[in-house]
């Protein structure tokens, strides 16, 4: 099981956008980790498109998983954003903290706040998601 701290340097691409009632952020990273990519998505509440059955979507280089994620918490005042997940269902890691870009703008910081709100909401839920991050 790994735990990652991502600091702000090595983001080299950060985005965040609310459409069609989902939520997706995104990292490229600029630094050799043992990922190059990261996307998070989560439905909000009320949206045709969310299956609580399956919690958030994450996607670590390419590969992408519905219920992997078990803790999405994001602290504003330090412009941190820590992720839990299932170890067993994303190649072995198990905590990733992301600084965020000091030049984020309030409104992609509103819209983490909203997704780690969003996340909490949601149902815990026993049910095994299909498809499981691959190894290569």
């Amino acid at each position: 099981m790994t735990k990652t701290l991502i600091r702000r340097a090595d983001i080299s691409e950060f985005g965040i956008y609310n459409d069609g009632g989902a939520i997706v952020l995104g990292f490229r990273l600029a630094t050799v980790t043992s990922f190059e990519s990261l996307i998070f998505q989560i439905d909000n509440i009320g949206s045709d498109q969310r299956c609580d059955q399956f919690g958030m979507y994450s996607e670590i280089d390419g590969k992408g998983i519905y219920g992997a994620v078990r803790r999405f918490d994001f602290s504003p005042e330090h412009l941190l954003l820590e992720v839990g997940l299932d170890p067993e269902m994303s190649c072995g890691h198990a905590f990733i903290s992301i600084e965020l870009p000091l030049n984020a703008t309030q409104e992609s910081l509103e819209l983490v706040a909203k997704m780690a709100e969003v996340f909490r909401d949601y149902p815990v839920t026993t049910e095994t998601p299909a498809m499981p991050f691959r190894k290569q």
